[in-house]
């Protein structure tokens, strides 16, 4: 699921009572007043290769830091390829961004950090931790 939408309350306007001359079935509630809505219009993860001592991983998470702390990144959204077709096309990408540092890491890792499901890469390129 993606492009979601969602809202906040405060504790205050949940009420278990229904307003006089109205019937709420029992166990459900009202919401009293302003709704605070949030849009999501999409689901991102990035992929990304971490160097940990003299080896590299493969992890999956939240763009932001996986750009902070990775050496190369791509960020994935829902639809697109299967999990396999989606692990070696970013072990493509990874290996056009920074060599063959990715070359000794089967595609069965990457399919292991993928969500479930189809997904497409919307973004690559060097993380913060390329230099190093």
């Amino acid at each position: 699921m993606y492009g979601l939408n969602a809202y906040w309350v405060e504790p205050d306007q949940v009420k278990k009572a229904a307003a006089s001359g109205q019937f709420l079935s029992k166990g459900a509630f009202v919401i009293d007043g302003k709704r605070n809505f949030v849009s999501i219009p999409t689901l991102k993860l990035a992929v990304g290769v971490i160097k940990q001592n003299s080896d590299y991983l493969i992890t999956c998470g939240p763009p932001v830091p996986i750009k902070k702390n990775c050496v190369c990144y791509v960020i994935i959204e829902p639809d697109g390829s299967d999990m396999v077709d989606a692990a070696k096309l970013i072990k493509k990408e990874f290996t056009k961004i920074k060599g063959n540092i990715v070359k000794n890491i089967s595609i069965d890792e990457f399919v292991r950090v993928l969500p479930a499901g189809e997904s497409h890469i919307t973004e690559s390129g060097l993380g913060e931790q390329s230099s190093e």
